[in-house]
């Protein structure tokens, strides 16, 4: 049985989700191990103190390592993973959230608020909206979700002119190209948008350096197209799978934006 007394937690706080799991975890006076990685966390990047002492049970939550899993596993360990997402060469898509995982796991009760988390987590703004969520609530849950990420104040400011300045491809892809390290916040913006376009449109984000080379490409729309950049580029995916998805990858090969969005959009 889990309890706090035999089970050690392994967690990053990179998002809102990550965030409130280590927050419960520490309120309910778990061993909790917090990583300091960012998005695309793996247990094996870990420092040797992360794994001292391990207690009987381990809970990890989405750093996906098949290998470094096994290994504890070998050592005695009752591992438990916590995940919702695809990975180049691991699917662990689930139905609900980490969060929602852990609370079950430990008979938890989430409240509305932190199932507002969970549900911001595994289906972003749409699911928030599908189950009644206020305005206020929702934008309270995404700033946590932000403030968990690492967002800086200024990079706002400057999200927001950025996404001003994309353009139309065809009539249903808005294109974003900035040098800001965080991009997320743009496909907060262009969902509030979306809502008064009487055409839907997907969301696709270029990430640049200073030399205007591309370091990041991220989607935000149609499950269809999400599925087919992953099957074509790896690199992660999440969401609802009914309603829309989200996909990332860093560039490792060489790759201009008009071959990736000629793969989006074909006729154009």
């Amino acid at each position: 049985m889990i309890h706090n007394t035999n089970t050690t937690i392994i967690c990053p706080c990179n998002d809102g989700e990550s965030r409130l799991i280590i927050e419960i975890a520490k309120k309910l006076s778990f061993d909790v191990r917090i990583s300091a990685q960012g998005w695309g966390a793996v247990l094996s990047r870990e420092p040797d103190e992360t794994f001292a002492d391990l207690k009987r049970h381990v809970i990890v939550v989405e750093m996906p390592d098949v290998l470094k899993e096994k290994e504890l596993q070998e050592k005695g360990h009752n591992l438990f993973v916590l995940d919702h997402h695809q990975y180049p060469h691991l699917k662990r898509l689930y139905p609900v959230s980490a969060l929602e995982q852990f609370a079950c796991l430990i008979s938890y009760t989430l409240n509305r608020w932190q199932m507002g988390v969970a549900l911001n987590d595994r289906g972003y703004i749409p699911a928030l909206r599908k189950q009644g969520y206020s305005e206020d609530e929702m934008l309270e849950i995404r700033q946590y979700d932000l403030e968990a990420q690492g967002y800086k104040p200024e990079y706002f400011e400057t999200l927001r002119r950025d996404y001003l300045k994309g353009c139309n491809r065809g009539q249903d892809l808005y294109v974003v190209e900035t040098n800001c390290e965080k991009t997320s916040y743009v496909s907060d913006l262009h969902f509030f948008e979306n809502e008064k376009r009487i055409l839907c449109m997907d969301l696709v984000v270029f990430t640049v350096d200073a030399e205007n080379t591309m370091q990041k490409i991220n989607f935000y729309g149609s499950p269809a197209r999400a599925r087919a950049l992953q099957k074509r580029f790896g690199g992660y995916s999440g969401g609802d799978e009914k309603v829309s998805l989200f996909w990332g990858t860093e560039i490792t090969t060489p790759m201009t934006r008009e071959a990736f969005l000629r793969f989006l959009s074909p006729g154009l």
